[in-house]
């Protein structure tokens, strides 16, 4: 479909915001947009040095399938434990086509959910996007990194997620606390890291490229918070203690747009999650015990 001059404009907010050329790339492909019309939308919006930043970076990795570890089977973390079974029934299926995208009630209890909400109040700071050394209107909550040395009831949440999904614990990075107010939200982004950017290449090629999302509700916001997937048009509204997951790639190991997501404001009261993304790299087997 055609760009219309309203998603030209929308390119230009994000980008002012404090998304990356790249993000909102990946943001208007999964609106479906043609190759040409997001080139000219970012062509119209971005500033000359960013948009030839991220042209020169693309070009680069042309061909180069940085982003698929060699020695990962992708196919078989397509199809984890949670995918071959549902424990107690809890597991409803929200996508499985475009993407494929979880729901999990009552997976943490109040007393967890409590003193998660409780040590995210007492340690969060300004949340920060890759690549950006000051908070944006982009991704405008607070966030901290919850280590089990410092919090180590952590240790069985991780547990419980890592015997979930059937992944290795070892191949997740620290689980991370994220705290909205009024106002506050985290416009349409992907977890992944976008092949071909300084991001990437900071982030992903030591550790890895993300591959599932966890994503923990501690509480239900009086109004607004909700995940929207973009793509499917689908908006998941936070209950406390249920939890959302979702493979960022494909079984290819490619990265798929389908999974851009926002936090979509909160309108009334607070907002509270963690979330655990794992990688395509990491310590022994990317699988636990099945």
């Amino acid at each position: 479909m055609a760009i219309s001059d309203e998603w030209v404009h929308w390119t230009r907010s994000n980008l002012k915001d404090g998304a990356t050329v790249a993000e909102t790339r990946v943001a208007l492909e999964a609106q479906g947009f043609a190759a040409k019309d997001i080139k000219y939308a970012l062509k119209k919006a971005a500033s000359r040095k960013s948009y030839q930043q991220e042209v020169s970076a693309r070009t680069a990795s042309k061909g180069v399938k940085r982003h698929r570890q060699a020695n990962v089977d992708y196919a078989a973390l397509a199809a984890p434990k949670l995918i071959r079974s549902t424990p107690n029934g809890r597991v409803t299926t929200l996508c499985d086509d475009e993407l494929q995208l979880f729901a999990i009630e009552n997976f943490l209890s109040t007393q967890q959910c409590n003193t998660l909400v409780e040590a995210i109040r007492a340690n969060a700071h300004p949340s920060k996007v890759d690549g950006y050394e000051q908070q944006s209107d982009f991704r405008s909550s607070r966030t901290c990194s919850l280590r089990v040395h410092e919090h180590p009831f952590v240790a069985d949440i991780n547990k419980s997620i890592a015997n979930t999904l059937g992944l290795n614990h070892r191949w997740g990075e620290v689980t991370q606390g994220q705290w909205y107010e009024p106002g506050q939200q985290y416009k349409a982004h992907p977890d992944y890291f976008v092949p071909g950017t300084p991001e990437y290449d900071q982030f992903a090629l030591a550790d890895g490229q993300r591959t599932w999302t966890f994503m923990i509700y501690l509480n239900k916001p009086e109004q607004g918070g909700g995940t929207h997937f973009s793509k499917i048009d689908r908006t998941v509204m936070p209950e406390a203690g249920m939890a959302i997951c979702w493979n960022n790639l494909l079984p290819s190991g490619e990265p798929n747009p389908s999974t851009v997501h926002a936090g979509l404001p909160v309108e009334a009261g607070s907002k509270f999650i963690i979330t655990k993304w794992f990688r395509d790299r990491g310590t022994g087997s990317p699988f636990i015990d099945q």
